[in-house]
């Protein structure tokens, strides 16, 4: 899922990953292994500005318009007023979502 603030709603995906900072979880955490893999399959090179342990720490910079992140579909524990897209089918057999065209190769798209 990427997750972005409200008010960047309408725009691409790969857009905000090119244009917005990223803020992510943590490089050991399996979740962000497949983050990179994606990005790395997707030619995409989003500028870091944060990296942060849990995802609840993300999530919070995110609703306070610090950047964009890729992490799992979750639920966040409290009212969430960040905009979540799913971008991708995750072709490593994780079973996320797409809704966009925009994917690495081997990806399912979502049908609905």
């Amino acid at each position: 899922m990427l997750l972005a603030p409200k008010s960047l709603a309408e725009v691409d995906p790969h857009t905000l990953l090119a244009r917005e900072p990223f803020i992510r979880q943590d490089r050991s955490n399996w979740a962000a292994r497949i983050i990179d893999d994606y990005l790395s399959a997707a030619n995409l090179r989003p500028r870091l500005r944060f990296e942060l342990v849990t995802l609840d720490a993300v999530a919070v910079l995110v609703d306070s318009g610090f950047g964009v992140a890729l992490v799992p579909d979750w639920s966040p524990p409290w009212e969430d007023r960040s905009h979540k897209k799913p971008i991708w089918r995750n072709w490593l057999g994780c079973g996320n979502r797409i809704r966009t065209n925009d994917r690495p190769s081997g990806g399912e798209p979502l049908t609905q």
